[in-house]
């Protein structure tokens, strides 16, 4: 009897002492999403001012997104970038790659609000999944010439 009450007792203390030194779970949806910005064309202070709604992290294994820039040029002599979307952590499953073309002419603030208007589509599947979905405003202009008949 006393051997059996002594049996359950240890079972009893190492499974209550297993159960502290457990690592918590990250359950906190409501923290900005972390993004690692790799770009070498992007302006850092540019967009952090401008990406306000996110943290820039600056190591990449903090990150929730690895945004993975790219850059080549093209037959017209203008440069394609290439964003990557790496996801990590809540966000494993977003992988994707988003591309937009400067002319050889842009400046580099038009270049980095280019490269901004990419990073926020591309931030979208993300930020689904968060509170802050709620205040996103979209709006859309597409420039269209009209031709009439004649």
């Amino acid at each position: 009897m006393k051997k059996s009450f002594l049996y359950t007792l240890l079972l009893f203390i190492s499974i209550t002492s297993y159960s502290r030194n457990k690592a918590p779970i990250e359950t906190n949806v409501d923290r900005k999403i972390q993004i690692y910005l790799d770009c070498d064309d992007c302006n850092s202070s540019f967009f952090t001012r401008n990406l306000n709604y996110v943290d820039i992290v600056r190591d990449a294994k903090l990150a929730d997104v690895h945004i993975f820039g790219t850059k080549q040029k093209t037959a017209s002599n203008s440069i394609e970038y290439g964003m990557n979307f790496i996801g990590f952590n809540r966000y494993a499953d977003l992988h994707y790659n988003l591309k937009t073309f400067s002319p050889q002419d842009e400046t580099e603030m038009l270049k980095w609000e280019r490269l901004l208007k990419i990073i926020n589509i591309g931030l979208l599947p993300h930020l689904s999944r968060t509170p802050e979905i709620s205040e996103i405003n979209i709006s859309h202009s597409v420039d269209t010439m009209v031709t009439q008949k004649k």
